[in-house]
């Protein structure tokens, strides 16, 4: 009789004890706390997940409202407490693409959990990634308004880097102009509207130029580029390209620096603004394009004080915050380092050329995913 009554007891305060936990909960509780997605009301919640649509990360306001942790909400959506981490690719990679092994290599030593979603992914819910790093997108060029558009999205609902504006800024080849205008060499250039009609000859007469360079202003991995002479058969030629690209799409036109050729494109990666390595890609002999697509080698390189001092000040210019960037130069008539790209978005970052870049990477994004 003596053990039922003890029994009966201890589930009678059991009983209690479960009814004041969740009577103290909801009193944290705001009434009027609805899912971001369905509009469900969430008062009286006693897990952070919205029972009506499933949704979770959409509202980690409201979760925080209705008295979860963060903690709560990342065990209950199935991350637990590891730091997950995207890092943004597209759906057609090359097999033989490697160069980021470091960086994953580097996040993984930290205990972090790596994710390679593509950018266009519609099933891919990005609020559940403590950041995404823009890495190897490299299909955006031909659907850069989407692309933008993306990076707008996810950067509401977790850390994007580098930031979408500047993924806007930087995915329009016009920034040069900015650039110029702040002090930083760049290449001669002449932009071209789309459905404007430039007189080939006529302006390499009226700049002196005796060869030209024809790109587009949003392109990457030399889209619809073209070098030409002066020579008749060279201006027909770059009239006819001018003229079926500039139909459709702003194009931009620079004298052609045949130093590519034998130098090639020299490089200084950054990391939080600071350098980390250099990089010279070299083109196969008589061509000009320095991607490995096409052949090219690359190796490692070291600049001048005066070839640094330049670089940082194209990275400066480019804007604050940055968390990774790369420059780009082609060595002008003079001898001078003339900018030809200020890479701020899914830049190659060589890691084979300097491991250690990878390893500063990490503890920089990570230094700032923590904060």
């Amino acid at each position: 009789m003596k053990s039922a009554l003890i029994v009966i007891f201890l589930l009678l305060a059991w009983w209690l004890w479960i009814i004041a936990h969740r009577w103290t909960k909801s009193e944290v509780r705001q009434p009027g706390v609805c899912c971001q997605k369905c509009g469900y009301d969430l008062a009286g919640l006693t897990i952070p997940r919205c029972p009506e649509c499933g949704s979770l990360r959409g509202f980690e306001k409201g979760m925080h409202e209705l008295g979860f942790n963060d903690e709560e909400i990342r065990t209950a959506e199935g991350i637990g407490t590891r730091t997950c981490i995207a890092l943004v690719t597209c759906r057609d990679l090359p097999d033989w693409e490697v160069d980021d092994k470091p960086l994953e290599a580097a996040l993984t030593a930290r205990g972090v959990d790596i994710v390679k979603p593509a950018w266009d992914d519609p099933q891919v819910n990005w609020s559940k990634f403590d950041a995404c790093l823009i890495r190897t997108t490299w299909d955006y060029s031909e659907r850069r308004d989407a692309f933008v558009a993306w990076a707008k999205k996810v950067a509401i609902s977790t850390k994007l880097f580098n930031p979408a504006e500047t993924v806007r800024w930087n995915t329009d080849k016009r920034y040069l102009k900015s650039l110029a205008e702040r002090g930083v060499p760049t290449i001669e250039t002449v932009w071209i509207e789309p459905g404007e009609h430039v007189d080939v000859a006529a302006l390499l007469r009226e700049r002196g130029w005796s060869r030209g360079f024809i790109k587009p202003v949003v392109g990457a991995s030399s889209r619809a580029t073209l070098r030409f002479d002066d020579s008749a058969d060279g201006i027909a030629a770059a009239q006819q390209h001018l003229d079926m690209y500039a139909a459709r799409e702003a194009m931009m036109m620079q004298p052609y620096l045949a130093t590519v050729e034998t130098e090639g494109e020299y490089s200084v990666i950054f990391v939080d603004g600071k350098p980390a390595h250099g990089v010279r890609k070299v083109p196969v002999p008589g061509d000009y394009r320095v991607q490995d697509d096409y052949g090219a080698h690359d190796e490692p390189w070291t600049p001048t004080d005066e070839e640094m001092a330049t670089a940082q000040h194209a990275i400066r210019a480019g804007g604050q915050g940055l968390l990774y960037g790369r420059v780009d130069f082609l060595r002008g008539n003079d001898g001078k380092l003339l900018m030809n790209e200020l890479e701020l978005v899914e830049p190659s970052l060589f890691f084979r050329h300097g491991k250690q870049t990878a390893e500063l990477l990490a503890d920089a994004l990570l230094a700032r995913v923590h904060v």
